[in-house]
């Protein structure tokens, strides 16, 4: 079994077992124990000491929930730290899923995890989880039907597009706040979102235009 800390063998883990045919780490790794000594003993006799195609399969079921087990310890490895520990960004991309807020300085800096908690834009990445108790997140994916994601298209407001998550929460709340904003309104709001490719003048033209 894994220490308190989150460490072991995961073939030691027998909690962890496999959906489809409730095979544990375990059981397959003796399934492949078997696999090895039946090639060895082909090899000494002078046979193809090449694994039997479902011995292959089995390899890669295997490789496939060790990887599985290894997310299976992150997560209990976090479910065993204090919870105030947490980032909002890492929670909600680790635990939910939710990977179009994007983490890139992770010290608040660049404005890439931008996401809004109650209306209001916030670094997700250095937001704590345990002070948003009660408050209403709303990421990237919970805006995907707002107009400024097509103005950002129409205005070609991006290039690689690692920043534009934050950009387009960003403007959604600026926005929000007021529908048409001037270009000094514009750059204020939108100058703790850095664009590394520098798509700043299409950036401000899509949110001017976002209602056309």
């Amino acid at each position: 079994m894994a220490d308190q800390n989150g460490n072991g063998n995961p073939a030691d883990d027998d909690r962890y077992v496999l959906e489809d045919d409730g095979s544990s780490v375990a059981d397959i790794e003796h399934e492949m124990e078997l696999a090895a000594k039946e090639a060895a003993e082909a090899t000494d006799k002078g046979q193809d000491p090449t694994l039997r195609a479902e011995n292959a399969d089995l390899r890669d079921r295997y490789l496939r929930t060790l990887a599985d087990f290894e997310n299976y310890r992150k997560r209990a490895d976090r479910e065993k730290q204090d919870f105030y520990k947490y980032a909002l960004a890492d929670t909600l991309r680790d635990d939910l899923g939710l990977t179009g807020t994007k983490i890139a300085c992770n010290e608040g800096h660049c404005g890439a995890c931008t996401v809004l908690v109650d209306g209001m834009p916030v670094l997700s990445c250095i937001t704590l989880v345990h002070a948003l108790d009660g408050a209403s997140v709303t990421t990237i994916e919970g805006l995907r039907d707002h107009p400024m994601l097509q103005a950002f298209v129409r205005a070609d407001a991006l290039q690689c597009g690692f920043c534009t998550p934050g950009q387009i929460v960003s403007a959604i709340a600026l926005v929000e706040a007021s529908a048409e904003p001037s270009s000094d309104e514009i750059r204020h709001a939108m100058a703790g979102n850095l664009c590394r490719c520098g798509a700043y003048p299409k950036i401000e033209e899509a949110i001017q235009t976002w209602r056309d």
